[in-house]
This record gives C-alpha cells, sequence and structure tokens, in this order.
C-alpha cells in the first residue's frame, strides 16, 4: 500500500525590513543640475530616492515634490529631524531654488540644516569600492568643476574650478579612475589625450544619488551639530555672467 503523500509544511515568512518610526528622519535636495533629486533616510533605511530631469523649477514646485515624497512613505513634514542641501557648484538658478527651500523648511520646522557639495551625490551615483571616481561638470566658458574621489567615494582632491586641460595635466599622473558628469562627456577627447589611463562613463541620466548624504546628516545630528541656518549658503566657485555684465 502506498503511503499517503504528506503536504509540505511552508516555510514561515520572514520578517521584512520596515523603517523605525520613532528614528530620527532626514530629508536631502539637490537641485544644482538638471536632474532635480530628492531622498529619505529614516534611521539605517532609504525610504525614498527620486531623481527627474526637469527644467527650471520655482520653490512652490519643489516644495510641492518634497511633500508628495513624504506622503508616498506615509511622512509629513513635521516628521523631519533635519535636511541637507546641495551647495554647489552648479546652475545659479538651480542652486537658489534648493537653498531657499531648505532654509524656509529647516525655519519652519525648527529643524538642523547641513550641506554638502553637489559633486559627491554624482560620486556616490558612480562609486566602486575598487576604483577611483572624478566627477567633471560642464562650467561652460571652456571650464569645468571637478572633483576627485577615492574608493568608497573619499574625497581626494575638492571641488575646484580648472580648464579641461589643466584637469588633464591634474589627472596625468594619477591612478586609472572613472571620469562621470557633462564635463567627461563633453572634454573626453582632451582629458583622455592627456591622461588615457582614465576611463570616461556613461552619462549618468539618473543624476546624483543622496541616500548616504542624508544618512551622513543623521550622523552629524547625533553628533549635536546645528549650524546657524544663515551660514549655508551656495558655492557658486565663480561670478555669475550677469554680475560680470552688470555696469560698474
Amino acid at each position: 500500500m502506498t503511503a499517503p503523500v504528506r503536504p509540505r509544511r511552508r516555510p514561515q515568512p520572514k520578517r521584512r525590513i520596515e523603517a523605525d518610526d520613532d528614528a530620527p528622519l532626514a530629508l536631502a535636495i539637490d537641485t544644482s543640475g538638471a536632474v532635480e533629486a530628492i531622498a529619505l533616510v529614516q534611521g539605517d533605511l532609504l525610504l525614498a530616492d527620486q531623481r527627474i530631469r526637469r527644467p527650471r523649477r520655482r520653490g512652490t514646485a519643489l516644495g510641492v515634490a518634497i511633500g508628495d515624497l513624504l506622503a508616498s512613505v506615509g511622512r509629513v513634514p513635521g516628521d523631519l529631524s533635519c535636511i541637507t542641501v546641495g551647495l554647489g557648484p552648479g546652475a545659479f538658478t538651480g542652486l537658489r531654488v534648493g537653498i531657499a527651500t531648505a532654509h524656509g523648511m529647516a525655519r519652519a520646522l525648527d529643524v538642523p540644516l547641513y550641506g554638502f557639495d553637489s559633486t559627491e551625490g554624482l560620486a556616490h551615483a558612480a562609486f566602486s569600492d575598487a576604483q577611483s571616481t572624478v566627477v567633471v561638470l560642464d562650467a561652460r566658458r571652456d571650464e569645468v568643476y571637478a572633483a576627485i574621489y577615492g574608493p568608497g567615494a573619499q574625497v581626494r582632491h575638492p571641488t575646484t574650478l580648472l580648464s579641461p586641460a589643466a584637469l588633464g595635466l591634474l589627472l596625468a599622473d594619477h591612478a586609472p579612475a572613472l571620469l562621470v558628469g557633462d564635463g567627461a562627456r563633453l572634454y573626453a577627447e582632451t582629458l583622455l589625450a592627456a591622461a588615457p589611463q582614465h576611463r570616461v562613463g556613461a552619462l549618468q541620466p539618473g543624476g546624483p544619488a543622496l541616500g548616504p548624504l542624508a544618512a551622513a546628516a543623521l550622523v552629524r545630528l547625533e553628533a549635536g551639530e546645528r549650524p546657524h541656518i544663515a551660514s549655508i549658503q551656495p558655492v557658486y566657485l565663480r561670478d555669475h555672467d550677469a554680475a560680470k555684465k552688470a555696469p560698474a
């Protein structure tokens, strides 16, 4: 007689990783480039990461986007513990919109406001544990903003305004690295002629990754840092074209 077939016992479903509602919540914003980026981190969990290529935005529109992102994960602005914002370099109008929005929210919510170098977001989006990353952004007027990051997106050379030729010379003796950003694509021929050991990466349509920067803001919050909101200002690295044309 054939023994009855016993049904297999299904394993119990494992508990899902969920955000701790009581953990501090950080918002990161970067509007310095063509891609508007917003991220939310609560505790050690990335709740949301939105990157959208948009035309120039008004502060009210950015505020709506932030409110919508918070609502999408069941949070409201009053839940925020701190805010961090990209300080540039980048588009003058975009920087003003992002920083003004961050100022207004931090004051209204009475939470700490921090800032970060906008090249960091692109470094995190492209970083490798085994390779350096050089972020090269088009600064117009045949110049670039460039920063060098080591494995794990650690700063090796801070963001500087350079000509493509000067950057090529800087990179000539540097270990092989991945060059990313619109400036790397635009001036690839010049850079690789001077430093052929490097590789130009694909233009990142996704824009900067702000999750690690929101997490870094929570570390600063825990350490008790609370900069004066007025001290969080754009880093342009040069004057606006309009300022140069203005009469004395």
